[in-house]
């Protein structure tokens, strides 16, 4: 009885042995499949650099600006993936990238010195038995391979086209053109336009190795000052083709003065050694009138030819300024009203000389045109007779009482003060 269960006790205590390992096999098989998931939830990432850091030999794991600026940060760098492995390591990954950790490093050779045996040395990568010390040292390192000669790089430019120009648009900070034009626009790609922004940015022209952006200078507030004859006629500095194509910087009193300095400098025609800061965006502007007040018009006074309504009136006149006379031309002569934006005026319609010639009846009773009220109410061109002889024609168009047609130029006259 006793020997049967001795026996049990021993068969127990034995399946149970048999059993623990079991289980703790099984505990390993799940940790080792849980492992293997985890590596195959990740992806190989790579570290491809664009062509700006390539040129300029900057690399992935040594660029802090791009993990800050860059990476997930910058619409083009996340298309293309630059520096994958870098941005993710550095919390800075594209969305949706888990990559695996990099390998780790080779375990190291054995040191030739720790050798002792000639048949283990020459065995040993890089090293070489020597006979006469009887000991094993390092092998010469073979000759290192010829580099590939560089390829020679070209001083890019950045030329914009016109409607860049007109909408004030900047290179170097033009996404819409990296994607959609640059390389990918025939037009452009013949014109080679902002060659040097599409190469930075990954959209470079076939054949392009632009070389390195010299640091960008430091820019100047640029002004758009007239000359007397533009503002006279009324021409606006960024309206001006003329200007861009003649004057600029090919007029050496042009250049002296730097009439228009900001328009010339946008329109390829800029000042030597300007470099101009972008323009504020322009401010909608105002159909602005030149209507004149009873003392000019009894005088034949002009706004675009009136100087001492610039320096005295305009602005300066409490009484001027509440009737806003002459508004279009005191602000294109830097003496408009407080808040007043004008736009540019359309180009002057040429002018005839108009004369005064007066009737019979003026000559015998000695009335003058230019001061006969009578007339600019009455007759002028409200008077088919007076119409077809074009009485007074002068001073019924300063009166706006002119004649069909008519456009007369301004009299010559001596500045006067205002009454």
């Amino acid at each position: 009885m006793l020997l049967i269960v001795s026996s049990l006790v021993t068969v127990t205590a034995s399946s149970r042995q048999s059993k623990a390992p079991l289980l703790h096999a099984s505990n390993l098989s799940l940790v080792r499949r849980r492992r293997t998931f985890e590596q195959l939830a990740c992806f190989e990432c790579t570290d491809e650099r664009n062509n700006y850091m390539q040129s300029n030999d900057l690399v992935c794991g040594q660029y802090p600006y791009a993990y800050e600026k860059l990476c997930k940060h910058n619409e083009n760098w996340a298309k293309q993936k630059f520096c994958q492995r870098s941005c993710y390591a550095n919390g800075a990954g594209y969305d949706g990238d888990v990559c695996c950790a990099a390998p780790p490093p080779p375990t190291p050779l054995p040191s030739c010195k720790d050798v002792t045996d000639k048949q283990s040395c020459k065995a040993t990568s890089g090293c070489k038995w020597s006979s006469t010390k009887e000991k094993c040292k390092a092998a010469a390192p073979p000759p290192p391979m010829p580099l590939p000669p560089p390829t020679a790089c070209t001083e890019c430019t950045d030329e914009r086209n016109n409607y860049m120009q007109s909408n004030d648009l900047v290179c170097g900070q033009y996404p819409y053109a990296y994607e959609k034009l640059c390389k990918h626009n025939e037009n452009w790609a013949k014109q080679k336009f902002c060659q040097r922004s599409c190469y930075a940015n990954g959209a470079g022209y076939d054949g392009d190795v632009c070389c390195a952006a010299p640091p960008p200078t430091a820019c100047t507030e640029c002004t758009d000052e007239r000359n007397n004859y533009m503002q006279s006629n009324d021409l606006v500095c960024g309206q001006y083709p003329y200007a861009y194509e003649k004057l600029c910087k090919h007029n050496e009193n042009w250049a002296k003065q730097k009439f228009c300095q900001r328009s010339c400098y946008a329109n390829g025609a800029g000042y030597d050694g300007d470099v101009c800061c972008a323009a504020p965006p322009p401010t909608a502007c105002t159909e602005c009138t030149d209507e004149r007040n009873n003392y000019m018009q009894s005088n034949d006074l002009v706004c675009g030819q009136y100087p001492y309504a610039y320096e005295k009136l305009c602005k300066h006149n409490e009484n001027w300024a509440k009737q806003k006379f002459c508004q279009r031309s005191c602000y294109a002569n830097g003496a408009g009203y407080d808040g007043d934006v004008c736009c540019a005026a359309p180009p002057p319609t040429p002018c005839t000389e108009c004369t005064d010639e007066r009737n019979n009846y003026m000559q015998s009773n000695d009335l003058v045109c230019g001061q006969y009220p009578y007339a600019y109410e009455k007759l002028c061109k409200h008077n088919e007779n007076w119409a077809k002889q074009k009485f007074c024609q002068r001073s019924c168009y300063a009166n706006r009482a002119g004649y069909d047609g008519d456009m007369c130029c301004s009299r010559s006259f001596k500045a006067r003060d205002e009454l």
